[in-house]
């Protein structure tokens, strides 16, 4: 292992402190914010115990900068899928549009049970919650791209609530996690074949059900951490408790 002998002010020290972080994102991704620690991600990157502290002012330095690799990941993947979207045809089925859709919020299938886990559990950590909370806008501005391209007429944080809630219910109760976000994903568009466009009775992003606008859709992002036993284990919480968005 080496030692951190040079400053964060040089180009060889600011490369060890990058090789820190992604190390401690990738933790964080793997294990939820309880496993990142000193320890952890040096024996991850290959350094000494004291580089992990000599760069940051603390774990709590470490775990935002690690929060902000994480949600900058999320944002690119979507913003890759929005140029596509916008360079390609307008998909002509529905199953087309959906495909796009999940291609800019849904993770790898390798990354799926840990992508939810931690996102999870990343309300119980003040830092990475402040991270993903403000690299949010980013992730949500790319989302916007796909669905206005797609002439899809809901808003980013409805979509990407609506994905969040059917990953976690699937992972909760054992179901095919794709085949359940693009069952909700049809819902949401109502069984309308491409091109979208909703008429009359709308608020941009709500269509009115009924004649009366539904309460907004959290996404998983504020699911309490009590649901992480559950999905680990592939058991399914009582329904009663369950957020509205993952039924």
């Amino acid at each position: 292992m080496s030692d951190p002998t040079e400053s964060p002010a040089t180009s060889k020290g600011q490369r060890r402190r990058q090789e820190i972080v992604e190390g401690a994102a990738q933790i964080l991704l793997e294990h939820g914010p309880q496993g990142v620690s000193h320890r952890a991600v040096a024996q991850r990157v290959g350094c000494s115990l004291s580089a992990t502290t000599y760069y940051f002012s603390g774990l709590d330095e470490l775990l935002s900068e690690a929060g902000r690799v994480n949600i900058a990941r999320w944002a690119t993947r979507a913003e890759r899928a929005a140029e596509a979207a916008e360079a390609d045809p307008v998909p002509g089925s529905t199953d087309g549009v959906i495909d796009v859709i999940l291609r800019a919020t849904l993770p790898s299938d390798e990354e799926m049970l840990g992508h939810y886990l931690q996102l999870v559990a990343a309300g119980e950590s003040p830092p990475v919650r402040r991270a993903y909370r403000t690299g949010r806008d980013r992730l949500n501005a790319a989302v916007t791209r796909v669905l206005e391209r797609l002439g899809v007429d809901w808003s980013a944080e409805m979509v990407i609530a609506t994905v969040d809630g059917a990953c976690v219910s699937a992972l909760s109760e054992g179901r095919d996690v794709q085949q359940t976000a693009r069952a909700r994903l049809r819902e949401l568009l109502g069984g309308q074949e491409p091109p979208f466009g909703f008429q009359g009775g709308v608020e941009r992003g709500r269509p009115v059900l009924g004649g009366v606008l539904p309460d907004p859709v959290d996404s998983v992002w504020s699911i309490p951490v009590a649901w992480i036993g559950p999905i680990r284990s592939g058991s399914s919480p009582a329904a009663d408790r369950r957020p509205a968005s993952c039924r």
